[in-house]
């Protein structure tokens, strides 16, 4: 009967455990299908199309550096849709983009040739996507018929080798060919082909070239580097000519002749050459550049607008009357880059927006590239009246920022004046950092003058903190001056909100009474000048720690008390030494100026056969142990009195500092270098000295800011600074060009602008880093390119 009864369990047990299989898997198949079902509907996220319009709202000659440099300006509206990202690039061109494409019918004249049909057609669609010049169609020309082609325009020789026809003279009466012909008008030739050494005969006869123009003379070439093309299979190279990356290029008399130094069999595609040939065209790289600058911006939203001011301060101008003339002559273009960016992919879009940029200058206004917040700084502006009489002038200044908003005016005195009137007036500006343009107008608001000036960074420091009685004092500086005579209120973490008027860049700040002692993160927000500076510091909480040390000290002790407690210590005679109390060791202040301590920075350069090269705190401390003495007894620093005197010295503005080296702050206008180059400097110094390399000292080189051997070879170090002679980047030969920075932070952040720039000149410097001739150089670890 039991068992009976075990078995009836047993099989309900069966049963049910299949079953339950059979649901679990009916369950699954049934998710499996739904999902399935799912999958097959899902929508791919969709690439969207960006667009961009715009105009140019406003133009401006912009004086710089006290007049000595001029920076065209444009103030351009603008309008985005479905953007990401929107850069904005300003060209000033001596000589007019082309305005028409021809392409070379090579029906009877082809040395491995591809498709022409084919090529033209994506040649012409990607002219469409850059929007060059709104082209629609490429026109095909004869050889017969080149002699045709406009001025200021583009013919396409993809042949492979030179056709006779094209440099035989027209007639048996000139030695002009229709390549010269070509070139006195101005157009420019790309040619795609092998060198000169040999040329085609009408039939595709490849002969021996006898005939070829000494202009056309060729070296081989084998270009080594990265390439922004998809070409990068070169032969050769015009003797007297340039390089764009892969390309060679040289100027014929007025005009240009351009070459891809193979066949068009040396593309992997049709499709690759079509690219290479628009990109070509489309940067114009073979015009020479009076001026260009840009910046990028990234959208907030899909759909944007607005209006941003662009600088060309990548410029080789100045005020004067030639310039302006050239300026006249000259052809502006704007470039606006939209870009739609997503896991999708990535699209752009081009617009050409194009102007004159010639204007007249009615005087001048001259002051220093830079201004410290609240300085007062002397102005000096000439107002041209072209009057002989004299005629009554109310003029003023108008501060604008970049965008072209009206910050403030400044009035200045009425007066009677002829001819050209020349005035100085001391300004203070009350300005948060930045960049602004100074316009200096007449009464009715008629313009003399314009220049460009940024306002210097404001540094907030924590001089000292009384943790304990909640009161800390700080500092607010620029360039090692003090920022003093405007008002300013500070909290901390948020709260505690205080205010005043800051004195000598000092703020002593104090929490109210009562108020307990603040643990962890302290954020300090200062708010003056329209702007907010924040200093952040860690105020770690006490914690209590018992070392094991005391804890075995403690063990001891209770084992001898207990000794002592049960073990009576036996009679002893007791004896006493009298020791006489020794006097402490005598401290004595000793108060130095700060001309003392300035001096032995000079000192140690002398010594060392320095110049001009910032110290660490450490030197200064030797420095000031070797050099100063007290009744004939060195003077011994400690590490936190040099800390203590470095600090005050760079409040007050005698010392200035960068990456913890300092240098006094009259050695910037005498050396004329700011303190960022001189310490860049010290560094790559200090590395040459302990390699063993030769190099030259400070401004001793005509080639670059520091020449140098090595490992036998020569290098050119051009120190990234405002202050370098060498702004305009040298690069020789085959030798190789370095930039130093003064540490990994700014290198990356010069990185990050080239690589989001697009203008010719970031171009070319891609194409120089990527070949290697040009390296960039931590000035902390410099050995890393330098090896």
């Amino acid at each position: 009967m039991a068992s009976a009864r075990h078995s009836m369990v047993l099989k309900i047990a069966v049963i049910i455990i299949v079953v339950l299989i059979i649901a679990v898997v009916a369950i699954f198949a049934y998710l499996s299908s739904l999902l399935s079902h799912v999958s097959s509907h899902v929508v791919p996220s969709k690439l969207l199309e960006p667009s961009v319009s715009g105009f140019i709202a406003g133009q401006g000659l912009l004086q710089y550096n006290d007049s000595r440099e001029l920076f065209p300006y444009a103030l351009v509206n603008y309008n985005a849709v479905n953007a990401t990202s929107i850069s904005f690039n300003a060209t000033i061109l001596m000589d007019p983009m082309p305005l028409k494409v021809y392409m070379l019918n090579t029906s009877n004249e082809c040395y491995q040739c591809a498709s022409m049909p084919q090529l033209t057609a994506l040649l012409s669609s990607d002219l469409k996507s850059y929007n060059f010049y709104n082209l629609s169609n490429i026109s095909n020309v004869s050889i017969a018929n080149v002699d045709n082609i406009e001025n200021y325009s583009i013919l396409i020789v993809p042949t492979g080798l030179m056709p006779s026809s094209l440099i035989e003279p027209i007639n048996a009466s000139t030695s002009e060919t229709p390549l010269s012909i070509l070139m006195s008008k101005q157009d420019i030739v790309i040619y795609i082909g092998d060198n000169f050494s040999r040329m085609l005969l009408p039939g595709s006869i490849i002969v021996p070239d006898n005939i070829m123009p000494g202009y056309l003379e060729s070296q081989p070439s084998l270009y080594k580097g990265k390439s922004p093309f998809y070409f990068n299979s070169t032969t050769f190279s015009f003797t007297g000519g340039f390089t764009y990356g892969p390309l060679t290029y040289e100027y014929i008399g007025p005009g240009v002749m351009i070459a891809f130094s193979n066949t068009l069999q040396s593309w992997k595609s049709p499709q690759e050459a079509a690219s290479d040939i628009a990109k070509a065209i489309d940067s114009a790289f073979w015009i020479p550049r009076l001026a260009s600058g840009g910046l990028s911006l990234n959208t907030t939203s899909l759909n944007s607008s607005g209006s941003i001011g662009i600088v060309l301060d990548n410029s080789t101008l100045t005020p004067t009357i030639s310039n302006l003339q050239i300026l006249k002559n000259s052809f502006g273009i704007m470039t606006i880059t939209s870009n739609f960016s997503s896991s999708a992919g990535r699209k752009t879009r081009y617009l050409y927006i194009y102007f004159s940029p010639g204007h007249t200058i009615n005087g001048t206004i001259s002051m220093q590239s830079e201004v410290i917040p609240t300085h007062t700084v002397p102005v000096t502006m000439t107002i041209f009246t072209n009057s002989t009489l004299p005629i009554s002038i109310q003029p003023h200044i108008t501060i604008y920022n970049m965008n072209m908003s009206s910050v403030y005016s400044i009035p200045l005195p009425f007066s009677q004046a002829y001819g050209n009137f020349t005035f100085i007036k001391y300004i203070p500006f009350n300005l948060p950092p930045g960049r602004y343009i100074g316009e200096l107008q007449g009464y009715s608001g008629n313009l003399y003058a314009a220049s460009l000036f940024d306002v210097a960074q404001v540094n907030i420091s924590l001089v000292s903190a009384n943790f304990s009685a909640n009161k800390y004092r700080l500092s607010l500086y620029s360039k090692g001056l003090p920022i003093s005579g405007v008002n300013y209120t500070i909290t901390l973490n948020g709260a505690y909100k205080s205010s005043g008027i800051l004195q000598n860049g000092t703020v002593n700040y104090s929490l109210p009474a009562g108020t307990p002692q603040i643990y962890g993160t302290m954020k300090f927000v200062l708010s003056a000048l329209s702007s907010s500076f924040s200093y952040t510091t860690v105020h770690a909480a006490p914690k209590i720690v018992v070392n094991k040390q005391y804890i075995e000290l403690v063990i001891v002790v209770v084992v001898v008390l207990l000794m002592v407690t049960m073990v009576k210590a036996p009679n002893r005679d007791e004896f006493y030494i009298d020791v006489p109390s020794l006097p402490q060791q005598k401290k004595i202040d000793i108060k130095v100026s700060a001309r003392e301590v300035l001096s032995q920075f000079d000192k140690l350069n002398v010594r060392y056969h320095w110049k001009f090269m910032p110290l660490t705190k450490s030197e200064l401390r030797s420095a000031i142990s070797s050099n100063m003495r007290y009744n004939n007894m060195p003077i011994g620093v400690t590490y936190s009195n040099i800390d203590s005197i470095v600090d005050q010295l760079v409040v007050k503005g005698y010392l200035v500092g960068a990456d913890n080296l300092y240098a006094p702050a009259e050695w910037i206008q005498k050396s004329g270098h700011d303190i960022e180059y001189l310490a860049t400097f010290k560094k790559i110094r200090l590395y040459l000295v302990t390699h063993a390399y030769m190099f030259t000292d400070i401004d001793a080189s005509n080639l670059a800011d520091i020449v140098a051997t090595i490992h036998g070879d020569r290098a050119y170090i051009v120190i990234y600074s405002k202050t370098s002679k060498f702004l305009r980047m040298p690069v020789y030969g085959n030798q190789t060009t370095y930039i130093a920075f003064l540490n990994s932070m700014r290198l990356e952040e010069f990185r990050e602008s080239i690589l989001t720039s697009f203008t010719p000149e970031a171009e070319q410097l891609k194409i120089y880093m990527s070949s290697g001739s040009v390296k960039l150089v931590d000035a902390d670890a410099p050995g890393d390119s330098f090896a």
